[in-house]
């Protein structure tokens, strides 16, 4: 989760996000920050999500059963629709749905049995430079 913060820091867009797809065994397939590559279509997002997505797709990867961690909760059909056809398996979020679009898409994604979790950092980890 700490890479997918990592790569929101590299854009240089509006609203940064970043984004890491992983196997079942967490072996990195793709990654993707917002900005990253310009869409061919305006009405294609251009977040960290659908760049990962873009890239996995252009892998011949299938994306079944991968799992998604990205610094921003999924707010776009875009991503929403391309998340269902991957038929991800789960998605660790670092920000929690707020808004009421948000919440329907996390309503949409549980009932197509997508599991989606807030990341909570399990461990602290603290740097002491006077030793």
């Amino acid at each position: 989760m700490y890479m997918a913060r990592m790569l929101s820091e590299m854009s240089t867009v509006k609203r940064p996000d970043g984004c890491y797809i992983v196997d079942q065994e967490h072996y990195q397939i793709v990654s993707g920050y917002a900005g990253e590559l310009l869409p061919s279509n305006s009405n294609v997002c251009n977040c960290g999500i659908s760049v990962a997505l873009q890239k996995l797709e252009n892998k011949s990867h299938n994306g079944m059963d991968c799992i998604i961690y990205t610094s921003s909760f999924p707010d776009c059909s875009h991503c929403l629709e391309k998340i269902l056809n991957l038929k991800i398996s789960k998605i660790w979020h670092w920000n929690s749905p707020t808004t009421t679009k948000e919440l329907k898409i996390l309503e949409m994604l549980e009932a197509s049995s997508i599991q989606c979790e807030k990341y909570t950092p399990t461990r602290t980890i603290s740097i002491n430079f006077n030793n």
